[in-house]
């Protein structure tokens, strides 16, 4: 589905990145940003959040009207409403916070963190 839709999203002034969740897991995650505002900085960067998960995060440097840099990144956490999956979730979002730190950028996070509302 990804290539049908980044070409629809092309036509229509837009490029960005996606990338697989890791093993069997059939879905990913994508960044889309308008060409004529943002240029993309170097290539995408792909973190795979934690040794014992399928999920993977996105980030790309981005400028925008060729003067601020920032990063952009995308993720989807595990999903499960048990301790277990809290923990996991736990992990996930340090190695993520880790990533992004080392950056130094102003930074702009579009996550899914399936949480509960607690």
């Amino acid at each position: 589905h990804a290539s049908r839709i980044f070409k629809d999203l092309e036509k229509a002034g837009y490029t960005g990145a996606c990338v697989k969740k890791k093993f069997r897991a059939c879905d990913g995650v994508a960044l889309l940003w308008r060409r004529g505002r943002f240029q993309a900085l170097g290539e995408p960067s792909i973190w795979r959040l934690s040794k014992s998960s399928c999920h993977v995060a996105l980030g790309q440097r981005l400028q925008l009207d060729n003067s601020v840099e920032i990063l952009v990144v995308t993720t989807h956490l595990k999903a499960g409403l048990n301790e277990a999956s809290e923990v996991e979730r736990k992990l996930q979002a340090e190695e993520l916070l880790r990533r992004i730190q080392a950056f130094n950028l102003p930074t702009l996070v579009l996550a899914d963190m399936n949480c509960s509302p607690e």
